[in-house]
């Protein structure tokens, strides 16, 4: 399309917000009159230009009613084109240029980055070439977010495997490409919050395109298509989903309005002494054993969206209770892996496996320091509330509470069979406390108790 020369200069003085809201706006217009009038009107010089021309014509029309119509009908315009600028001025802008480049090793949403920006080693093909992005490690399904609104548009290939192209009048100056899916992406246009993809394409699946393991590729362009090493406020901002209205379910509102009141001190050590010192069948000594160390974890298997949704959910709240920090691992790296597998392959996972378990879970230590860990979710002869709990509960225990109870009939330890999908006040107060610094690896009761001594737990 012919751009006019007063209306390219025009463009070109404009801010590029003001251009790039324009884009979205107004692009898709099928009359073309109507396209650049818009465009004129919404630039700066575009506007001052129009008013001088209005002026000029006005003066030279004789009949008075007529020059008051035209005033009229002309500041009506001007009404609208300065309400458009003034729209485009109050833009919210992001540079994902600011901050600190990402580089391997870093972690962001707790997500480790696993290649970085620049010359590296190809790890399936082995050639050394450019990387025009990072990776990070993630599980399949993990769920990437429009940070504005914008609009996204599908890409496939060979390397890639499901990718997506983003842009957003919010960044003007830059694109986004992402790909390694595990689900095929939608075009169109989206609003912020929105799931743009799932991450994660497991290697050989038809989305992972050249991968090692499930993760996400991810790269920062400039205006001109150039690449530019992306930092982890860029990331960040695709990985944390917008706040919505809760979704708690009304049995859910119930019970934790049941449950608002804390567990006392003298409630809370008592039951710590029950689900946390020894293990589950009494063949080690009552001492405390805990993990010391951010947490890389790994899943295998066929879990559900339910499944990985709920595990996600899961090490948020024992991230907010403890303060360990929960990272996706790449392959080799992950001290815990948790395996979604039918009931009859559990023994050929691990082998002391006890019989009718459909969850279970094992950890090794040195020196009372938990070092690594296996747990096993059966995905045959239950239905997703119970593989939810399953998943809460193996989870939890593998942290060092590996004892159960019939004291509380509401707590994840439990020990009768159960559907509970949340932590009750005395669970909360038990994870809290083991991993409380003043409580060592090692401690039996009564140094636990004399470390707390008369402080509240």
């Amino acid at each position: 399309m012919h751009i006019p020369g007063y209306l390219k200069k025009a463009l070109d003085e404009a801010n590029p917000e003001v251009r790039a809201q324009l884009a979205m706006q107004i692009a898709r217009s099928q009359d073309r009159r109507v396209f650049w009038l818009k465009v004129w009107l919404h630039t700066e010089s575009g506007l001052t230009l129009l008013l001088v021309l209005f002026t000029l014509s006005v003066l030279t029309i004789s009949s008075i009613n007529q020059r008051t119509t035209a005033w009229f009908q002309g500041f009506k315009l001007f009404g609208v084109a300065l309400s458009g600028i003034q729209s485009a001025a109050r833009l919210t802008t992001f540079n994902p240029e600011a901050g600190k480049p990402l580089k391997v090793g870093d972690t962001v949403a707790g997500f480790e980055i696993t290649s970085g920006f620049g010359k590296r080693t190809h790890p399936v093909s082995g050639e050394v070439a450019f990387h025009n992005g990072v990776d990070a490690a993630m599980p399949v399904g993990t769920a990437i977010v429009a940070p504005f609104d914008g609009e996204v548009q599908p890409i496939a290939n060979d390397s890639c495997g499901w990718g997506l192209r983003y842009f957003s009048p919010t960044m003007p100056n830059h694109r986004f490409g992402m790909c390694h899916f595990s689900e095929q992406v939608k075009g169109g246009s989206v609003k912020a919050g929105a799931t743009i993809a799932r991450s994660g394409g497991s290697p050989g699946s038809k989305g992972a395109g050249s991968s090692t393991g499930p993760h996400l590729h991810f790269v920062v362009s400039n205006r001109d298509g150039t690449p530019v090493p992306p930092t982890q406020e860029a990331l960040s901002k695709f990985l944390t989903p917008a706040k919505t209205a809760s979704t708690q379910s009304p049995s859910d509102a119930t019970s934790n309005a049941e449950n608002t009141s804390e567990a006392s001190a003298t409630e809370t050590l008592k039951y710590f002494e029950e689900i946390a010192l020894g293990d589950e069948f009494n063949t080690s000594a009552k001492v405390v054993k805990k993990w010391r160390s951010s947490i890389r974890y790994a899943v295998t298997g066929r879990p559900t969206q339910t499944d990985r949704e709920t595990l996600q959910k899961v090490l948020s709240e024992l991230h907010e209770l403890t303060g360990l920090e929960f990272l996706y691992g790449s392959i080799g790296k992950h001290v815990i892996t948790i395996h979604f597998v039918p009931v009859d392959q559990f023994k050929s996972v691990l082998p002391a496996t006890p019989a009718g378990n459909l969850g279970y879970f094992e950890f090794n230590d040195q020196n009372n320091v938990i070092t690594r860990a296996r747990i096993l979710i059966s995905t045959t002869g239950v239905n997703q509330q119970e593989r939810s709990h399953l998943i809460r509960e193996e989870v939890t225990q593998a942290l060092g509470l590996a004892r159960d109870s019939d004291r509380y009939k509401d707590s994840i330890f439990t020990q009768q069979w159960t559907k509970t999908q949340q932590y009750s006040p005395i669970d909360k107060a038990v994870i809290r406390l083991l991993y409380d610094e003043r409580i060592k690896p090692g401690m039996t009761i009564e140094q636990v108790t004399q470390a707390l001594k008369s402080t509240r737990v």
